[in-house]
């Protein structure tokens, strides 16, 4: 499966140490990028990027860094990046403190590391998730802006499992200073 950012890109711009566990935060990313951004920008657009990167990444013509694919580049370096660094870390806050046994529920036990209230816990989650909602709030007003640039936020492939791109949704309950033009773009 085709990353649209790498674990080391995570510990870069967050604060997870870089001896965390890579499977951990992999899983984490996948759940970021599969359920919670497909959610944002929708199935086609999703599975363009990931071809996209696929191309560059095979050292082909026509990947993310070609000129023609420059609005999809800002989606992914000024948007999307910042959003799945977050979105990971919120997703991955319970994960590295519990975990599910035969036993049922238990906190990870590691000598060296003293264990937080559930609160705390909670209150990780929620700071890393309203910074990951300001992003996909961009995301959501970005696709707006640039809705004749990328087809594939109309198209429709008449599956179920198909999810519709959220084009200029707000994802926050915090109020944001949009400016008329922004807020009505796709009216």
């Amino acid at each position: 499966m085709i990353m649209l950012i790498s674990p080391s890109e995570v510990k870069a711009s967050s604060y997870l140490g870089d001896n965390f566990d890579e499977q951990m935060l992999g899983q984490a990313i996948r759940e970021a990028q599969e359920v919670h951004l497909q959610g944002i920008i929708g199935t086609a657009l999703l599975d363009k990027l990931k071809s996209l990167i696929g191309l560059s990444l095979d050292g082909k013509e026509g990947g993310i860094e070609a000129a023609e694919n420059a609005v999809y580049k800002t989606l992914l370096d000024d948007y999307i990046t910042p959003y799945l660094a977050d979105k990971t870390q919120a997703v991955v806050v319970l994960p590295i403190t519990l975990k599910t046994r035969n036993m049922g529920l238990v906190k990870n036990a590691d000598d060296n590391s003293y264990q937080q209230a559930t609160e705390a816990i909670y209150r990780a989650q929620r700071r890393y998730n309203t910074s990951a909602d300001r992003y996909a709030t961009q995301i959501s007003m970005y696709l707006c802006k640039h809705r004749s640039e990328m087809p594939e936020l109309d198209a429709s492939c008449g599956c179920d499992y198909y999810i519709k791109p959220q084009i200029g949704k707000t994802f926050i309950s915090v109020p944001i200073n949009l400016s008329t033009e922004d807020s009505n773009c796709c009216c």
